[in-house]
């Protein structure tokens, strides 16, 4: 067994291999341990989302950083060596069920959305859209409209822009609720569905390209605040400037001919190159890199963390972002052709840094993405009604509510999920086998084979050990986590031991910090044994006393210390007997991974 302490190691996986990964357990999420599975920079595993299993896909850096670092967690690794058609098949198995997965869960948000929509309609309130926040009225885009409208009515026609407009004013005012036709056969985890647009889809759909032509005719810009500009007085160099126009070309090429229709499910993409264009056209006026914010606002953010004790690691973070700024941007404005996905990392990269900076200044919450997404422009639109009785409406509604909810059941049976039988081992396994045509064919791939929750293979660390046993497994590489690491360079330096002795206490500690989730606990047991049990008694007791000052405080802290406490005396029992689960986390570390991330 291969393990460096104070660095992240790389894991050296072979080009036609897979990499089957155990994460210890930590508080929170899979606190009984992790599985996954590699395959060159991706991994896949399997996650409880909503009460069924979801398939994920994420690059093998950003997966270490947040298992590895952020939950501070070892992770273990072993290669097993497949021939080249083999791996293919496996990859291809897992694309698939991802890719149909993924088709049937839009599908249901489609359904989903149908209600929102319905009731908002029924409630006589804005509906919610993607795209719509982007713009207001009146903000004097004229000229930077002004090369778009004679492309507009060279392509159409000045009499096609009248006559499009007048159809989707009456097309958003009659649309008719016509449920979608119920599949013919149920949903299959491995047979791609084609679903048609949605109610709702195909009203959002009319009703973007109603607001681009608003936008286009009536000189619309972008709202207040949706701009960001991550490099302050930095003007826009000779290359930068001819990339940003040759990236408006391409933008107005698509506005052109998406704004009149045809293509389903093309109105957001439509609204976001008009903002997109607007943006650059402003960059271009005012000689500066200014882009769209990526983050949801506050109510729609899917993740934030607390300014109040993540000062430091925020303002490390915030400084570590600014420094890769200029590199990126460089890079981005290198390539030959402007590319969408590189310009929506700058657009990430630039929302981060100006999220951080505000967030500390105004001692708010910082929204941060998982993923680089593109902008998402929520708002509320103001479009012409449908012409409804409300009781009609009603009925619509309640039958759309219907629909989600068996399509819900439906998908809960298709990707069930069960702490034994149905859970992130046992998928993984029923995905590796499900490649092969038979057992055989995937013993003489692997070496061997294993059924999913066979032989408690359905326990995380019990599945690693039976992967090691049956198949062709190399050695293993462990990745320490991040306090093992931290720890590691400590030794690595000649420390004595009462840096040691400093560093096994959470008050102490000079790089951990407590944080609400890990639960209330005093010493960490992760790296003793022995004296596990005495350790756990004192963290059971530490835990139970700020319980009891919980139940004083929670008038004024809404139960936090009491269910702070008690989580830290739950997670205290196994330590009497020897187990460990806790071991803290951390927010706003860096990646000590070094450039590649630890990368494969």
């Amino acid at each position: 067994m291969s393990c460096l302490f104070g660095l992240v190691p790389p894991v050296l996986a072979s080009p036609s291999s897979l990499g089957f990964i155990y994460i210890d357990a930590n508080v929170g999420g899979s606190s009984g341990g992790h599985a996954a599975l590699g395959i060159g920079p991706e991994v896949y595993h399997f996650e409880n989302d909503q009460g069924y299993t979801r398939l994920v896909r994420e690059a093998w850096d950003r997966f270490r950083f947040v298992y590895n670092d952020l939950e501070n967690r070892n992770l273990h690794r072993v290669e097993v060596p497949l021939a080249p058609a083999d791996l293919e098949r496996v990859a291809d198995r897992l694309g698939l069920l991802l890719l149909v997965q993924n088709r049937h869960v839009e599908q249901l948000a489609a359904l989903e959305r149908d209600t929102e929509w319905l009731a908002a309609l029924r409630e006589g309130r804005r509906f919610e859209m993607r795209g719509v926040g982007f713009f207001a009225p009146g903000l004097g885009a004229r000229a930077a409209l002004a090369g778009l409208r004679a492309a507009l009515e060279r392509r159409y026609g000045p009499d096609f822009v009248l006559r499009e407009r007048e159809r989707l004013v009456r097309a958003l005012m009659d649309v008719a609720y016509r449920p979608s036709p119920p599949l013919l056969d149920a949903p299959a985890p491995d047979r791609y569905p084609l679903y048609p647009p949605s109610a709702a889809r195909r009203w959002e759909d009319d009703c973007s390209r109603w607001l681009a032509w608003r936008v286009v005719l009536e000189s619309w810009g972008l709202r207040a605040g949706a701009l960001i500009d991550a490099a302050p007085g930095q003007p826009l160099s000779g290359a930068e400037r001819a990339w940003l126009v040759a990236y408006r070309e391409r933008l107005a090429e698509a506005i052109v001919a998406d704004i009149g229709g045809g293509t389903p499910e093309r109105g957001f993409p439509l609204l976001l190159a008009l903002a997109r264009y607007l943006a650059v056209a402003e960059s271009l006026a005012r000689d500066q890199l200014l882009l769209l914010d990526v983050l949801p606002p506050p109510g729609r953010a899917e993740m934030s963390t607390p300014v109040e004790g993540q000062a430091g690691p925020l303002g490390a973070l915030l400084g570590r972002l600014r420094d890769g700024w200029p590199g990126l941007r460089r890079a981005v404005f290198a390539l030959e052709e402007p590319d969408e996905q590189a310009y929506n990392q700058l657009e990430h990269q630039a929302s981060q840094i100006a999220a951080i900076q505000r967030g500390l200044a105004e001692r708010q919450p910082v929204r941060y993405a998982r993923r680089v997404e593109p902008p998402s422009g929520w708002g509320g639109v103001d479009a012409p009604r449908p012409r409804w009785e409300s009781g009609v409406l009603a009925r619509a509604e309640r039958a759309a509510r219907a629909r989600a909810g068996r399509f819900r059941e439906q998908l809960e049976a298709l990707y069930p999920y069960d702490l034994v039988r149905r859970n992130c081992v046992t998928e993984l396994v029923r995905a590796v086998d499900s490649a092969f045509a038979s057992e055989p064919q995937a013993r003489a791939a692997l070496g061997g084979y294993l059924a999913p929750g066979e032989d408690w293979g359905f326990v995380p660390f019990r599945w690693f050990d039976l992967v090691r046993q049956r198949f062709r497994a190399g050695p293993v590489a462990v990745l320490p986590s991040y306090r093992n690491r931290k720890l590691g360079q400590f030794a690595a330096l000649g420390a004595g031991w009462p840096v040691f002795a400093a560093e096994s206490t959470t008050l102490t500690s000079s790089f951990y910090r407590i944080k609400p989730g890990d639960g209330l606990f005093l010493l960490f047991t992760e790296d003793v044994f022995w004296a596990r049990p005495l350790y756990g008694a004192v963290n059971l007791a530490y835990g139970l006393g700020g319980a009891a000052l919980g139940l004083v405080a929670g008038p004024f802290d809404r139960g936090g210390l009491l269910r702070e406490g008690l989580r830290g005396a739950l997670f205290s029992l196994p330590e009497l007997a020897f187990a460990n689960i806790r071991k803290g986390s951390f927010e706003g570390v860096r990646d000590q991974a070094g450039p590649d991330g630890g990368n494969p």
